[in-house]
């Protein structure tokens, strides 16, 4: 990862990483949530591939 803001992530593959096919799961983890979590509805959340639970962000849309 070569830079990560609150919006976009830049990758940068070097060696056998440039065959990486399209579709590759990454996993990163954001430094913050909190400008993000009320541009959506519900939150599904996930563990070992499993859906765990769905929550509903109650202040969707109330940020301004």
């Amino acid at each position: 990862l070569d830079r990560l803001n609150l919006e976009h992530g830049v990758l940068l593959l070097e060696g056998d990483a440039r065959d990486m096919p399209v579709g590759t799961r990454l996993r990163v983890l954001p430094m913050c949530a909190d400008t993000t979590v009320n541009l959506h509805s519900h939150y599904f959340c996930v563990r070992k591939g499993m859906l765990e639970s769905v929550v509903e962000v109650a202040g969707r849309g109330m940020f301004r």
